[in-house]
């Protein structure tokens, strides 16, 4: 199988479907796999068991909650961005959304493609809302607790990026006469690998500390010291701010 950069993607694409119609529909899928991939890390590292999620927090609660905030944010704005009208707030620039693809039809309106798009559009609301209470604004009401802002759940993300991989799906079908992969291929359980050196690294750490304990009590203390010594590339930590009256 050969397999094409994204330049060389793009370019077949182009030469099948023209320049504008090319570009956009390529640029349309690399948002969907791109998406797709992020959200597969996240419900492999906090969607998948209970103890997945304590091995994270044990390690670092604070950067665990910020990790998994800046990801379920990041696979909302995504599903906001596919979902969004075709012009901006201002109409001085066109959007790469699943709105744009009933125009780059070539022989014409497909009720089954505005049919896809009406249901993902729907499914994307909740998104758009949190979005724009919550994320791109801090809207009083919801800050506040006056107005219910819900985040979504997994099923619901999950389902709104399904629905926009059926208009692409469908817009491939009806103009290139193909059935399109929307599931990217990616390094097989990347995120398996990662919490398992994580695994090793939590019982090393522990093995670690009852060593220096066992070095301290034996009068060994230029070898606990060493035990915990960590290169100065690992150590580094930025100089702490503080606000100054």
């Amino acid at each position: 199988m050969t397999h094409l950069s994204d330049e060389e993607a793009t370019t077949e694409r182009v030469g099948k479907l023209g320049e504008e119609a090319g570009r956009f529909s390529s640029n349309l899928e690399k948002q969907l796999y791109s998406v797709r991939t992020l959200w597969k890390t996240y419900v492999g590292l906090f969607g998948t068991n209970l103890e997945r999620v304590e091995l994270i927090n044990s390690v670092s609660g604070q950067t665990s909650i910020q990790i998994k905030r800046a990801m379920w944010q990041s696979a909302v704005l995504s599903i906001c961005r596919m979902t969004d009208p075709v012009l901006g707030r201002r109409a001085t620039h066109k959007n790469v959304t699943i709105q744009r693809l009933p125009s780059y039809l070539s022989a014409g309106p497909d009720s089954d493609l505005s049919d896809h798009i009406t249901f993902a559009v729907e499914r994307a609301k909740f998104a758009k809302l949190y979005r724009d209470k919550l994320i791109a604004h801090s809207d009083d009401d919801a800050m506040n607790g006056r107005v219910s802002v819900l985040q979504g759940s997994r099923a619901d993300m999950r389902e709104a990026m399904d629905a926009i991989a059926t208009c692409i799906k469908r817009f491939a079908l009806v103009e290139l006469g193909t059935s399109l992969v929307t599931h990217p291929i990616t390094k097989a359980d990347d995120e398996v690998w990662f919490l398992q050196h994580l695994f090793e690294g939590v019982k090393a750490m522990e093995s670690k500390k009852v060593r220096y304990q066992e070095l301290l009590r034996a009068g060994r203390h230029a070898e606990a010291k060493a035990l915990n010594s960590y290169p100065d590339w690992l150590n580094f930590r930025p100089k702490r701010i503080t606000d100054v009256d």
